[in-house]
């Protein structure tokens, strides 16, 4: 288990008992149903051998419904070479700054949702996202057909990234599964140019993204508004949000930033929605975008 985090662990577990599950379908193990080392061995083997973890998706014998995070859905491109099936990924603070995350994956999913599309969008706990100021993620899946994934916990290949703190670019690998091509979005006063010096990865982006979020929505930051973070406290866990407004803070100009740099969904869809128009208009014209040539897989 050496090298390996708690969400690997986590990952670990599901995919042996999936393992164990799909044998037992097969007939191939008899009741009752137990996990056993084998199970946990024969995964660590399989990722060792393919960093891309196990792709049951490929077998036709194991029904999608029940394969879940061995299932893994690639981004596929239509005829005219756009992306039919996104993983967007939203790292956030807990408690301090959860409601921000959830309202960009929740505006873009209904977005994408009105426009036809089938999409989701869902909070990871396996970050603990109770404790102050914890990193923690939200994700959003918009595909112009079924979701083939929808009972898998996390987005393994994230082909957009959001940084709602600035400081979150250092410490640990938010680009992990990310294919060529993706684009990074990161709530900063520094330029891009500046930024990619700290992005683990950087080889796989099509592009980095900066807008100073914090200064759009006239932002008066964590440590200058104490008074709230009280009322904070009550965003976690299906509790009272402090606002029922949507994006009526820094996630304006994130949202912003992310629809006019990668047209998951159209402007037009998606603007309504937003609580502080200002910060989300100033971001379409203050946002700075540097393009990159990301390097084939």
């Amino acid at each position: 288990m050496e090298g390996l985090t708690g969400a690997d662990i986590e990952s670990l577990c599901k995919k042996a008992t999936l393992s164990a599950i799909v044998e037992i379908q097969r007939g191939k193990r008899l009741a009752p149903f137990v996990v056993t080392r084998g199970d946990f061995l024969a995964v660590l083997e399989a990722d060792r051998s393919n960093p891309k973890q196990l792709n049951a998706g490929n077998d036709p014998a194991i029904p999608p419904e029940i394969c879940g995070e061995m299932c893994l859905v690639q981004p596929r491109t239509d005829e005219v070479g756009s992306m039919s099936y996104t993983e967007l990924s939203v790292w956030t603070r807990g408690i301090i700054m959860d409601k921000e995350g959830r309202d960009i994956v929740n505006s873009i999913s209904a977005s994408a949702r009105k426009e036809g599309k089938h999409a989701q969008s869902m909070e990871n706990y396996v970050d603990n996202p109770d404790r102050t100021n914890c990193p923690t993620r939200k994700y959003c899946r918009v595909s112009d057909s079924v979701l083939e994934n929808e009972l898998t916990y996390e987005n393994d290949h994230p082909n957009i990234v959001v940084l709602v703190e600035g400081t979150m670019v250092k410490g640990w690998d938010y680009m992990r599964g990310m294919p060529p091509g993706g684009t990074l979005v990161i709530n900063t006063h520094y330029t891009p140019e500046y930024m990619i010096r700290f992005v683990p990865g950087a080889d796989r982006l099509a592009q980095l993204v900066c807008v100073d979020a914090a200064k759009l929505a006239d932002h008066k930051w964590l440590y200058y508004r104490l008074g709230q973070l009280g009322l904070d406290r009550l965003s976690t866990e299906g509790a009272a949000e402090r606002s029922n407004a949507i994006a009526p803070d820094i996630a304006a100009p994130l949202i912003a930033a992310v629809v006019k740099s990668t047209g998951i969904v159209k402007m037009e869809t998606i603007q309504p929605m937003i609580a502080n128009q200002k910060a989300f208009e100033l971001a379409l014209h203050e946002l700075h975008i540097l393009p990159l040539n990301p390097v084939a897989a």
